[in-house]
């Protein structure tokens, strides 16, 4: 069926929905009509559960939440829907509190984006513009890693393709952070002996996936993102890129990912062999001009901090 200016403007439309969510009538209606006047398409809820159950049934690429709110704050709301292997919006936190400690919890509970209640109408629609862009980034990404990972684990691509595919992805993450002078963080793992055969032989397919997956329960669903960089002689590299994670919150990440990984031991792949893993981490919290940042000198120094996670011996 060709595509018409009807069509056209019909995916434009649903490109632009967004979900509001404030339990103020008055504030709610107010700026619903403020960006439906900018060009939106603006659902609205008037809490947190109705906002859950309206995501539950629709798609809106960015919502836009209250911190304060009765029974089901801002913060609930954004942590339940991003425990949603569906969840993908980018959610934007409305509040009159604006210390810096209000907006690293919102931060720390999956919130992207956070903005004052004073904040001016030209800034609030430079903040959705945003949420649009990246939404639509990471979806093109998700594709891009769900097809690279497939034919990583087929073995059908080399090692220096699996990190020019990680280094393009990191590169547009240290772009963006550096644009919106947000923290980014990186985690080198190295996976050693215990899965990696001593005589060179790579990590197997199922091993790799089992791992991967692993670490995928310690990430934000379409936030962090996870990629094998190589598993040659003895050891497994991975990366574990978390965008808006600063150094502090890099530690309590570091922590989660030493807790799965001793679940691995009960796995069928790593029945016989725990893994024994060192972790480096590199985080950057401010980007000076003066200090030239790329994927490669990023890696670099997470690799330089690498140190012993955990080893536990094979019964």
């Amino acid at each position: 069926m060709p595509t018409t200016n009807k069509n056209l403007q019909q995916q434009d439309r649903a490109t632009r929905s967004l979900l509001l969510v404030d339990d103020d009538e008055i504030e709610l209606a107010v700026m619903a009509d403020r960006l439906g006047a900018a060009g939106f398409d603006v659902a609205i809820a008037q809490s947190g559960a109705e906002a859950k159950q309206m995501m539950s049934t629709g798609a809106y690429p960015v919502v836009i939440t209250d911190y304060r709110m009765p029974v089901m704050d801002g913060l609930q709301f954004v942590e339940q829907m991003r425990e949603s292997p569906d969840s993908s919006s980018y959610f934007i936190m409305r509040s009159i509190r604006a210390e810096e400690a209000d907006r690293d919890l919102g931060f720390r509970h999956g919130v992207d984006d956070y903005v004052s209640k004073q904040s001016t109408d030209v800034e609030l629609v430079s903040r959705i513009e945003t949420g649009f862009s990246t939404v639509a980034m990471r979806k093109s990404l998700l594709l891009s890693r769900a097809a690279r990972r497939q034919t990583v684990l087929s073995g059908s691509v080399q090692d220096g393709d699996a990190w020019n595919s990680a280094a393009t992805r990191l590169h547009a993450e240290i772009l963006r952070a550096r644009r919106y002078q947000r923290p980014l963080t990186v985690l080198m793992l190295h996976i050693e002996r215990a899965l990696v055969q001593p005589d060179q032989t790579p990590m197997a397919p199922d091993q790799m996936q089992c791992l991967l997956s692993t670490l995928g329960s310690t990430i934000r669903h379409g936030v962090d993102w996870v990629a094998p960089l190589d598993s040659v002689c003895g050891l497994a590299r991975v990366l574990m890129v978390c965008p808006e994670t600063s150094r502090i919150q890099a530690n309590v990440i570091r922590g989660r990912v030493g807790n799965v990984l001793l679940d691995l031991g009960v796995t069928d792949e790593f029945a016989q062999a725990m893994p024994e893993c060192s972790v480096g981490v590199a985080s950057l919290d401010v980007w000076p001009e003066s200090i030239a940042i790329n994927a490669a000198t990023l890696v670099a120094s997470a690799e330089q901090h690498v140190e012993r996670l955990l080893q536990v011996e094979a019964a």
